[in-house]
């Protein structure tokens, strides 16, 4: 009695592995990825390796690509003003090149202008090979001063800027 549970446990269990190997067969589709996770198949992204930014050559992104850091930073006339008084003479377009993201542009941009530090040697910092935290750089730049406090005040001050041009009001 108990040789045939057994039996019947292991021809169950086979039956359930062939039932689910042909359903499994059957998703896959003919070629148009059915049944195939979003991105299965894709070597996965490395999270430590910044984005690549692309050229910027194109006005409108394609669907479902997020804009360029210059794209932002030019598109918007508020904020593109801002900056330029930030950066006076700058191209903005090559200036944000290589940034993560607009906020870490225009915060680098803030610190550069309150610190008196030149804007492409803090860029190199923060966005060159071995790229630092904002905070670092400020610190390698400018030793006197107080790197913490003036890059969460350039990162308060982006935050704000970057609100205002979209037309919401800052929060305090």
């Amino acid at each position: 009695m108990h040789r045939r549970f057994l039996f019947a446990l292991i021809a169950l269990v086979a039956l359930v592995f062939s039932l689910n190997s042909a359903g499994l067969h059957a998703q896959r589709g003919r070629g148009q990825g059915r049944g195939r996770p979003e991105g299965a198949g894709q070597p996965a992204s490395n999270p430590h390796k910044p984005p690549k930014q692309d050229d910027g050559s194109a006005d409108h992104p394609s669907r479902g690509q997020r804009p360029t850091t210059s794209q932002l930073a030019t598109r918007n006339p508020q904020l593109a003003a801002k900056l330029q008084t930030l950066l006076p003479g700058a191209n903005l377009e090559t200036a944000s090149t290589g940034f993560r993201n607009l906020g870490q542009f225009v915060a680098a941009a803030h610190v550069s202008h309150n610190l008196g530090i030149p804007f492409d040697q803090l860029k190199d910092r923060v966005t060159g090979a071995n790229a630092t935290s904002l905070g670092q750089a400020i610190h390698q730049l400018k030793p006197a001063a107080n790197a913490d406090v003036e890059a969460k005040k350039a990162s308060r001050s982006a935050d704000a800027d970057i609100k205002e041009s979209q037309g919401k009001k800052p929060s305090s």
